[in-house]
């Protein structure tokens, strides 16, 4: 079918046309090469339809991997031609999930999947792309894969990279989400002592609190502190083996950074939300409810918050305080 000139694409008629083709072919299970030349033409137009991708994998599978006058190593070149077809919209539409669901379903069926190879290709996709979740949660699978291959764990390796990447954007939701998945395994894997872990944290935190001093509107890195202080805090499965008084030191600790941090950053929500609720934190662990003076100030905080972040009025409303 030819494309509109001017362009370089099809037109709208054009486009419908050749998905009425396909999809009469899908329901007389037509699997072979020219249906693998249609629907890719169809993809590269639209790369979000599911059913011309579920197709295309029917056609990959029944029309070749199952087929027995292919041998391992023709599949393996027909995986990695798809590849480079995948590569091709990655470069045009690298947030588009049937992509990446498509490139997993690739390597879950290539007879010599090459784990380490795809890892070097996604690292290079994501220097480009910092921020995209799809290409950090397919990485995550690709080194899992790595893990289960070789009988080894990447959880040190890939906590030194999210610390790389944070070094360049001190706002990536992703690192900062994949760090909180690779702490609980580092501690355990690496055998960290008690004093390590103080150690440990005690680093965790300044890297939070330079960024907070510099950025405090990083939402980012305020549910990483917040994920931090809760874990280290916690009096049962906690990530930090010390006792309530170093626990409580802990909170005690950023709350006063917080509090000093609003004296200079007036009217910032995520210093005054962090306040009120490092403060219910540090009363549910001690144990002693919050006094007047503490319910007063944080019910005046609380009543700012609603004027300034309207939006999330009733998040207000329902603290405990």
């Amino acid at each position: 079918m030819e494309k509109d000139n001017s362009s370089g694409k099809r037109t709208l008629s054009e486009t419908e046309l050749l998905l009425k083709n396909i999809q009469k072919n899908i329901k007389s299970e037509n699997y072979n090469y020219e249906m693998l030349a249609l629907t890719a033409d169809f993809l590269e137009e639209n790369c979000e339809n599911y059913s011309i991708w579920n197709y295309r994998r029917n056609i990959l599978k029944n029309g070749i991997i199952l087929h027995p006058k292919y041998d391992k190593s023709t599949i393996h070149n027909i995986i990695l031609n798809e590849l480079q077809f995948l590569n091709k919209l990655i470069k045009k539409q690298p947030k588009v999930y049937p992509i990446w669901s498509h490139r997993k379903w690739c390597f879950e069926n290539a007879p010599f999947p090459i784990w380490e190879k795809e890892k070097t290709v996604i690292d290079d996709i994501l220097t480009k792309d910092l921020k995209n979740f799809h290409i950090w949660n397919y990485r995550q699978y690709i080194i899992s894969k790595i893990e289960e291959q070789n009988k080894i764990s990447c959880a040190k390796s890939e906590f030194d990279y999210t610390t790389s990447i944070l070094k360049k954007d001190f706002c990536n939701f992703s690192a900062f989400h994949y760090r909180t998945t690779l702490i609980p395994r580092v501690i355990e894997e690496e055998y960290y002592t008690h004093l390590k872990r103080i150690f440990f944290f005690d680093k965790e935190l300044f890297l939070t609190k330079s960024i907070i001093y510099t950025s405090p509107n990083n939402s980012s890195v305020w549910l990483y502190h917040n994920w931090l202080l809760h874990n280290i805090s916690k009096l049962n499965n906690s990530l930090l083996l010390s006792d309530i008084t170093t626990k409580l030191n802990y909170i005690n600790q950023e709350i006063k950074m917080i509090k000093n941090l609003m004296e200079l950053e007036r009217d910032k929500i995520h210093l005054m939300n962090a306040y009120i609720n490092y403060n219910i934190l540090f009363s549910k662990i001690s144990g002693n409810p919050l006094n007047i003076y503490q319910k007063n100030e944080l019910t005046e905080i609380a009543s700012k918050l609603k004027e300034i972040d309207f939006l999330r009025k009733g998040r207000y409303n329902d603290l405990s305080i």
